[in-house]
């Protein structure tokens, strides 16, 4: 229907690059989602290459390999699930 069932924020204690990030995040938001027991869901992201390689598109970043796989694997407990690329918007508060 496509309505948010739920959001997930969270810190995590690791250093990693913007990338990294959010590849980390769409892991995260796997596990979450299967936590609370969706098990049809639309994950979506602003990171075309996360997008992409998710998707299979392209090949994987090296740095992002580990993740990706992890979260390939989760996709297995959902009965339904895909990716979508949600562009960025950026807004510019000019301030006098």
């Amino acid at each position: 229907m496509g309505l948010v069932v739920a959001i997930l924020s969270k810190k995590l204690p690791l250093l990693l690059g913007p990338l990294e990030a959010e590849a980390k995040a769409m892991d995260e938001a796997a596990l979450f989602a299967a936590a609370i027991g969706i098990r049809d869901a639309i994950f979506e992201g602003d990171s075309h290459v996360v997008y992409l390689t998710l998707t299979g598109s392209t090949p994987t970043h090296a740095s992002i390999v580990n993740i990706i796989a992890s979260t390939h694997h989760k996709m297995h407990g959902f009965h339904t699930s895909n990716f979508s690329h949600v562009k960025r918007q950026v807004i510019y508060q000019h301030i006098s």
